[in-house]
């Protein structure tokens, strides 16, 4: 492309992290250095870690889960080793591959209603843009069905992958395709192809996870399930609204409309989730909505705040105490979207 004269409209940047093993390090103090500046440019990150197996994965902000449907949905599936996928495209091949978890409700940690995506924790260096900054994030990559000998361990390297574990680069190909189609489009669409109407499914799912488990914990610690949600779950309601309003009107511009007014909603709306003071337990941590479990780190959940609350066993007060930040931070974000 690049040999044709094209040039992406918006800047991409590439870049591979030292010292994820190790805490995430590389990515986590690029990320602190220059904060203020991704904060105010960085679109997106698009996040590529295991890429070797048959089955397809991925990760990310709701805001981009159509986005990773839709660029699966244009190339190839993929025929890991050789062998003859039954279905056409990624998406299809993703779709059979996660039908049988999805029928029997096994769907913790993803993104309804599809339940394809899977909340973001802090398993590969997407962690620092996401729940530290509010940076719309995606995961993509292959597993295979179980663990592989070779998997962090001196074997496992380019010679390893060219000899044995992908010889063809069939997956490699794959991930490449997805991810550059992702970036494509990130980076040429006039509007910005994210969309938020499956946020308030997932938050009110949430909320009404937290009841349950709260009540759970009443046995135990009599009075913890005082919390009342009541204005969490309009502020959830108020924020549908404007999301759906927000998109109503997004649909109906006209060619030749100024776009910038739109872009920066669609960019920014994912900052205005985050608290500046950060989360209770966590204050490295920003972002509201979704954030990583306290002990399952590599996997994500909502309202991380709420959950370390009732993993620490906080009082009735402290934990209501966050849900009236939540409560402000939607507000806020609500109000974002539809300002002029």
């Amino acid at each position: 492309m690049l040999k044709t004269g094209w040039k992406p409209k918006r800047t991409i940047v590439i870049a591979s992290w030292d010292a994820e093993e190790q805490g995430l390090i590389g990515s986590a103090e690029f990320v602190e250095e220059n904060a203020e500046r991704l904060k105010a440019e960085a679109i997106a990150y698009l996040n590529v870690d295991t890429t070797l197996g048959p089955l397809a994965g991925a990760g990310g902000s709701p805001s981009i889960a159509k986005l990773l449907f839709q660029t699966a949905n244009a190339i190839p599936a993929n025929g890991f080793g050789g062998v003859v996928v039954a279905q056409k495209t990624l998406y299809q091949q993703w779709l059979a591959q996660t039908e049988s978890y999805r029928l029997s409700n096994a769907t913790s940690g993803t993104i309804g209603p599809d339940h394809l995506l899977a909340v973001l924790g802090t398993a590969s260096d997407f962690g620092a843009f996401c729940h530290h900054l509010g940076v719309v994030s995606a995961n993509i990559g292959f597993n295979l069905p179980g663990a592989y000998g070779a998997y962090h361990s001196t074997m496992d390297s380019i010679m390893y992958s060219e000899l044995f574990a992908d010889p063809d680069y069939i997956s490699h190909v794959t991930t490449g395709r997805w991810w550059g189609l992702l970036a494509l489009r990130l980076a040429d669409n006039a509007v910005l192809p994210f969309e938020f109407s499956t946020y308030a499914l997932v938050m009110n799912d949430a909320v009404a996870s937290f009841e349950a488990a709260l009540e759970v914990e009443a046995e135990r610690y009599p009075g913890v399930d005082a919390v009342d949600f009541t204005a969490l779950r309009r502020a959830i309601g108020n924020f549908d609204a404007n999301v759906h309003e927000f998109h109503e009107k997004l649909g109906e511009l006209q060619p030749g409309s100024d776009l910038s007014y739109w872009n920066d909603k669609l960019m920014y709306l994912e900052r205005h989730l985050t608290l500046d003071s950060g989360l209770p337990h966590r204050d490295w941590y920003k972002h509201v909505v979704f954030g990583p479990g306290f002990y399952d780190g590599y996997g994500g959940t909502a309202f991380p705040g709420l959950a370390d609350g009732i993993d620490f066993h906080d009082s009735a007060q402290t934990i209501q105490a966050h849900v009236d930040d939540v409560v402000k931070v939607l507000d806020g974000a609500a109000e974002f979207l539809l300002s002029k």
